[in-house]
């Protein structure tokens, strides 16, 4: 359940993650970063960026069974009240701006360096 991953991978994967739920379901999109933060600081405290994935993994999956049981988030951290079709916008933009350098780094140039 490890994976080597770097903290840029990390943060682009989260954030690419919390823009698509705030895309497709605005209400669920605090519950959601409530989830994704908790993955993304665990490796940050512990140092370990590689701890991201297993932390996604239980992360995730807790959620998904407290969704199908009784979904206790979405009246609590309903976050519907701040959907923006701009900000989809935008943050997709910005997610685009931020991953194609990463991923042209990652495989032509870290790619070639080992």
């Amino acid at each position: 359940m490890i994976a080597y991953t770097g903290a840029t991978s990390n943060f682009s994967y989260t954030s690419w993650i919390i823009a698509f739920v705030y895309a497709e379901n605005p209400g669920h999109a605090a519950s959601s970063l409530r989830i994704l933060l908790a993955a993304e600081l665990y490796p940050v405290i512990k140092r370990r960026p590689e701890l991201y994935v297993q932390a996604r993994v239980y992360s995730l999956a807790i959620q998904i069974l407290i969704r199908a049981t009784y979904d206790i988030f979405t009246s609590v951290m309903d976050s519907s009240a701040f959907a923006s079709q701009k900000v989809v916008f935008w943050w997709g933009v910005i997610n685009f701006a931020l991953h194609l350098p990463y991923l042209i780094w990652y495989f032509f140039f870290k790619k070639s360096n080992q």
